[in-house]
């Protein structure tokens, strides 16, 4: 009951703000762009990413899993990559 009360306290507010900042950025990207999509498919998905306020248990990550089965997520980045003909940068 504590993390939730501290979730709604701290946490909502700045949900509020990344959506009213995802809707922003929707009506400034065309629909069919790579932006518009990930815009679209993150206000579709706002109620179930929202549920981490309601419940102390949920936690907002999911990298507990990755962990759990010995998956490590890890970001390549183009400064990391060798530069071959095999990488394209865009």
């Amino acid at each position: 009951a504590a993390r939730r009360d501290l979730r709604q306290a701290k946490s909502r507010t700045v949900m509020e703000q990344l959506k009213a900042l995802v809707i922003e950025m929707r009506t400034k990207s065309l629909p069919a762009s790579k932006l518009g999509k990930a815009c679209g498919y993150t206000l579709n998905q706002w109620d179930r990413l929202e549920k981490f306020l309601e419940n102390g248990i949920l936690e907002i990550d999911n990298n507990w899993c990755y962990a759990a089965r010995g998956i490590t997520p890890i970001e390549l980045s183009r400064y990391a990559l060798p530069r071959s003909g095999l990488v394209q940068y865009y």
